[in-house]
């Protein structure tokens, strides 16, 4: 849970249900998007509420180069926004 509550300021954040019920929701646009592309199999393990996000960190003890929060179930960080945030971690001095 340590990652979780890093990537929320502390807490762990927890989504609303809810918004399965919803068809018109970020989520189903989600689940079409990735049947589009090909993905046949979902993660469907685990407590299922937890929104999670990304860290890039920079080397040794030198703190977070980037962070993405999700704020929806089903939210990426930009893919050009991340390698960019990878290359200045790993010159970081």
């Amino acid at each position: 849970m340590g990652f979780f509550k890093a990537v929320a300021g502390g807490k762990v954040k927890k989504g609303n249900l809810s918004t399965f019920l919803n068809p018109f929701s970020t989520v189903w646009k989600r689940v079409t998007e990735a049947k589009e592309a090909g993905v046949q199999t979902q993660n469907l393990n685990g407590e299922g509420k937890i929104l999670g996000g990304l860290l890039v960190m920079r080397p040794g003890s030198r703190g977070v180069e980037y962070q993405f929060q999700e704020r929806n179930f089903g939210d990426s960080a930009p893919v050009e926004d991340v390698l960019k945030a990878v290359e200045a971690a790993a010159l970081a001095k």
